[in-house]
Order: structure tokens, then C-alpha cells, then sequence
């Protein structure tokens, strides 16, 4: 009986990758200050678009997760399907 090896191609790397970007990015969104200083006085202690920058992080975090989904998703259909010719043959 041959062993499964999982396979991991280009697609999988990116998908994983990105998922991760945006992770990064609602997180640099939501918590740091990073976008405090476009604000009209360029003044940290005056965070006017709190609201905005809560918003932003969410869809983006959410789309991050799905974005996640798709990928561990997609692998596993990959891999079942690896396994599924390698049993005809």
C-alpha cells in the first residue's frame, strides 16, 4: 500500500498567503494607528474615522476568512481527488 503524499501547489501557497495579508490588514486596520495620522490634523489623539477604520477591518477580516475556507477547501478536494486517480491506476 503506497503512502498519500499531500500535495501542495502554487495556487495553495498564494491562496494561504493572502488569507494571511488580509488578516494583517484588518488587524493594522482595526488596532494600530496606522491610518490615524489621514485624519485633517494629522493629530494621533484625534482618531475621526474610528468608525470607518472598525468597518474596514471587519469586511476585510471577513473576507480573509473566507478567502481561508476556500483554500483548506479547494486542498482538500485536491488531495481527494489525487488519492482517487492514484487508486484507479
Amino acid at each position: 500500500m503506497e503512502k498519500h503524499k499531500q500535495r501542495f501547489s502554487f495556487k495553495w501557497f498564494w491562496g494561504a498567503l493572502m488569507t494571511f495579508a488580509y488578516m494583517g490588514i484588518a488587524y493594522l486596520a482595526v488596532f494600530t494607528p496606522v491610518l490615524i495620522r489621514y485624519n485633517d490634523d494629522n493629530d494621533p489623539s484625534n482618531d475621526q474615522h474610528l468608525v470607518l477604520r472598525w468597518i474596514f477591518g471587519l469586511v476585510v477580516f471577513a473576507y480573509g476568512l473566507l478567502r481561508g475556507y476556500r483554500t483548506l477547501k479547494n486542498l482538500k478536494t485536491q488531495n481527494a481527488n489525487t488519492l482517487t486517480t492514484n487508486e484507479l491506476q
